[in-house]
């Protein structure tokens, strides 16, 4: 269910995250071979055959993700009232967490500083792992073409 999907969308993002800095770095290497070669250093046969390849392979590698992203959309949608209940769940966490932080003892000015502290390490924690959930989830709200919860 939603679980597969959030890890594709965790994958497809990724890519996503490192696609233009892989991009600049192609540009960047690519002037250090051939300042290598101009003071007489080339690379062996074997580095310089994948030197040659990896900016394709990375176009390629971009390119089936787009596919994948395109071919997963109809599939998100036939889940749809499953993904939606998922992302209300997560609406419902993430407001049960902020009330919790609102009413814990850190908020007032007499909680001593290092309680203040376990309490906001504690709630960290929690948002922590609510925002790797929520990177995935708001790729499948925006295939799913609805609103449930405003990230």
């Amino acid at each position: 269910g939603t679980q597969a999907f959030m890890k594709l969308m965790g994958i497809f993002n990724k890519v996503n995250t490192q696609q233009a800095e892989m991009d600049t770095k192609f540009g960047a290497l690519h002037r250090a071979v051939i300042m290598l070669n101009k003071f007489g250093h080339p690379l062996s046969r074997t580095t310089g055959e994948l030197f040659v390849c990896a900016p394709q392979r990375w176009s390629n590698l971009k390119k089936r993700v787009a596919l994948g992203k395109q071919r997963i959309g109809p599939r998100i949608q036939a889940s749809g009232s499953t993904i939606s209940q998922d992302l209300q769940t997560f609406g419902d966490t993430f407001n049960s967490l902020y009330l919790d932080f609102s009413n814990s003892g850190c908020v007032l000015a007499d909680c001593p500083n290092q309680e203040a502290r376990n309490i906001i390490a504690h709630f960290e924690k929690l948002l922590g792992a609510l925002k790797l959930q929520a990177r995935d989830l708001i790729e499948l709200q925006e295939l799913l073409e609805t609103n449930v919860f405003n990230f």
